[in-house]
């Protein structure tokens, strides 16, 4: 870590709920397969695997970590259909503020993930449930010491 990094979060996405995936043209609900998280922070960017089933509500066991830097106190949330590669299967996203997981070192909450359609309208298309847990690095270095 260098100077400007304050820490580490852990990010543990742990469940979907009413995911839903609208065709564009005729407003028909499509069949959400497998979806898949993908996190964006200026320390880089991180993609949960597939979670499993089909429907609306969805389980992973998917932990990824990512340094904290000072003065960077969001982090970018998209939610997939199956495949990160292609922004039509983009089902949602949203930002993640970074405050209460830093003050608290844990906070777990459902985070809803919104939808661009026509006229700039944003529209909710499901929520992610994610446990955050912060490492100061005063704390990693104790327990580096402990070890």
């Amino acid at each position: 870590m260098d100077n400007l990094s304050i820490g580490i979060l852990s990010v543990n996405v742990l469940k979907a709920k009413n995911l839903q995936k609208i065709e564009n043209g005729t407003k028909k609900t499509l069949t959400v397969k497998n979806p898949i998280i993908k996190i964006s922070y200026i320390s880089g960017t991180k993609v949960s695997t597939p979670a499993e089933g089909q429907g609306e509500s969805f389980k992973w066991n998917c932990k990824l970590n990512f340094e904290l830097i000072r003065d960077k106190s969001s982090f970018f949330l998209q939610c997939f259909n199956n495949n990160t590669e292609d922004n039509f299967n983009l089902l949602g996203e949203t930002r993640i503020p970074l405050i209460l997981a830093i003050e608290n070192e844990k906070f777990k909450q459902w985070y809803p993930i919104y939808l661009k359609e026509k006229r700039n309208k944003f529209v909710c298309r499901g929520e992610i449930l994610l446990d955050l847990h912060f490492y100061s690095e005063e704390k990693i270095k104790v327990l580096k010491k402990n070890k």
